[in-house]
């Protein structure tokens, strides 16, 4: 399962992120998610009229290992895994102090804009 997730409003105490969560290859299920930073709250929300399935998305996490990959993907592969293994110590960090989270948050969320 793979989740996409992007910041949508800030305001005063609230964020406000739009979670789409990959179920299967063409199942894909989108919820709101609102956290309120005063009583720590989280708060998610499933709009059952937006369309949750597509054929014609396409797939950013297909990165999964295969003794069958085209030597050609074989430099994306290792900079994935480089990717993915760097940022789970910048994970591990960040998560250690609330305010060194909201700093990575609002890097993700200038890089992704």
């Amino acid at each position: 399962m793979n989740c996409i997730t992007r910041s949508t409003q800030s305001a005063l105490s609230f964020m406000t992120y739009e979670v789409v969560e990959q179920v299967s290859n063409s199942t894909f299920n989108k919820f709101v998610v609102t956290y309120d930073a005063v009583s720590r709250e989280i708060k998610w929300h499933r709009n059952i009229y937006w369309n949750v399935w597509s054929k014609n998305v396409k797939r950013r996490h297909t990165h999964i290992k295969s003794s069958q990959d085209e030597p050609l993907l074989k430099p994306r592969s290792k900079r994935f895994d480089n990717l993915v293994f760097y940022s789970r110590k910048i994970y591990e960090f960040a998560s250690e102090s609330e305010e060194l989270t909201e700093i990575l948050h609002r890097a993700f969320d200038n890089v992704m804009v």
